[in-house]
């Protein structure tokens, strides 16, 4: 396949989409879920042919390591677009964007159908597709919108799941969408709810055959993760230690260095750290929440 040599100047040398593209080539290159970079990418440990020339490069190709920051699921669907394309230029990879704008369209009314009027539901779908957060405006060409649509066509399932089967069904679901974020574990308890909201009969039952499909589906994963780092939950924990005075910027995720270190004795020793963070998270997500519907944002 023909490499793209050339950076966009409309994408900062650090966006995600980079990532994206390097996990894809690899994977359309038969080299299977295998990173040449480090994460964020570019950074003098993940020096590779064609990179920006600086006084840290060092012109040789690095040895591949194991896919340990990023779920499989959009690298995966980055390298099917290569394929389909026969190309692993930048711009194969922008149907997939189309697509996930229309599936986000689409899901977003489903899900609005289930208590709305057509109109409304119509007015919701239209509100969602001209957010700008949505849409992945500030870092585009990632797997925010296909995320969001995914999100919004299983929590559909979830609130409409009446029987056992259709909870295994949703349950599938989610694990896939975890497949393409793996932060998507963190709305369980949203998805738990909307089994509240729905069909009351058997609740404990349906919701139970939801954990066990996702925690079934979802375990292969965390068993890879767990025999490459020792840490099942590895990418989650990673985070904690980010951008703190003990791992600046992401030197968390550019290493294995934070295994020796336990998470649980990180929080103990730097309270005050996590909770600075923690609280810097709320109000980025509430700023977020509030620039949501804002087209004009």
């Amino acid at each position: 396949m023909n490499r793209c040599e050339a950076t966009p100047d409309r994408l900062h040398h650090t966006a995600d989409v980079w990532d994206y593209l390097q996990l894809g080539r690899q994977i359309a290159g038969g080299e299977g879920l295998t990173s040449l970079t480090t994460y964020v990418p570019l950074l003098p440990e993940s020096a590779a042919p064609g990179a920006p020339e600086s006084p840290e490069w060092r012109g040789e190709r690095p040895e591949t390591f194991p896919l340990l920051w990023r779920a499989p699921g959009y690298p995966l669907l980055v390298a099917a677009a290569f394929r389909l394309a026969r190309s692993d230029d930048p711009s194969a990879i922008i149907p997939i964007q189309w697509l996930a704008v229309v599936l986000l369209a689409l899901a977003t009314f489903a899900l609005a159908r289930c208590v709305l009027t057509p109109g409304w539901a119509s007015l919701a779908a239209l509100w969602t597709v001209c957010s700008p957060l949505a849409l992945g405006v500030h870092d585009p060409l990632v797997a925010t919108t296909l995320h969001a649509g995914a999100m919004a066509f299983v929590f559909r399932l979830t609130l409409r799941a009446s029987t056992a089967r259709s909870a295994v069904v949703a349950g599938a679901a989610f694990a896939a969408v975890v497949y393409l974020r793996l932060e998507t574990l963190l709305l369980v308890p949203a998805a738990l709810a909307m089994f509240w909201w729905g069909t009351q009969h058997h609740r404990g039952v349906r919701i139970s055959w939801f954990l066990a499909t996702i925690a079934i589906v979802t375990l292969p994963w965390f068993v890879r993760t767990a025999l490459l780092t020792g840490d099942p939950f590895y990418n989650a924990s990673s985070l904690i230690f980010h951008d703190t005075p003990e791992f600046p910027g992401w030197s968390s995720s550019q290493t294995l260095n934070v295994r020796e270190t336990g998470v649980v004795a990180f929080i103990a020793s730097n309270p005050g750290v996590v909770l600075l963070k923690s609280v810097g998270n709320v109000a980025r997500f509430a700023r977020d929440l509030v620039q949501l519907p804002n087209v004009a944002l």
